[in-house]
């Protein structure tokens, strides 16, 4: 698969991510990881055979070496990203816009 390819199908997976997806993070108390982490694992599997695609790599290789040098984010990050994306996008609206008031 081309490069040009993966580029139309990471944002085609990521539409609408920040509706429904909820970031991973850690707890200080303890070492249970929150949020949305079965879906961040079922993604971070579809990029990886989006990297093997790119790269042409054995499927046994690491998935973080693959990322780097199909010069991909990391899934997390990738994630992580996008929700920040909207979040900045719904905060900067005008005062005129509709959501305004319920942001």
């Amino acid at each position: 698969m081309p490069l040009h390819v993966a580029l139309l199908v990471v944002p085609k997976i990521m539409y609408a991510l920040d509706l429904w997806f909820t970031p991973s993070y850690w707890d200080g108390s303890n070492n249970l990881q929150h949020g949305s982490i079965g879906v961040a694992k079922k993604l971070a599997s579809v990029q990886c055979i989006i990297a093997i695609a790119i790269t042409g790599a054995m499927r046994t290789t690491a998935s973080n070496l693959l990322e780097v040098h199909a010069n991909l984010l990391p899934t997390s990050l990738l994630l992580q990203n996008t929700c920040h994306r909207a979040i900045v996008h719904l905060i900067t609206h005008p005062k005129t816009h509709p959501l305004y008031t319920l942001v």
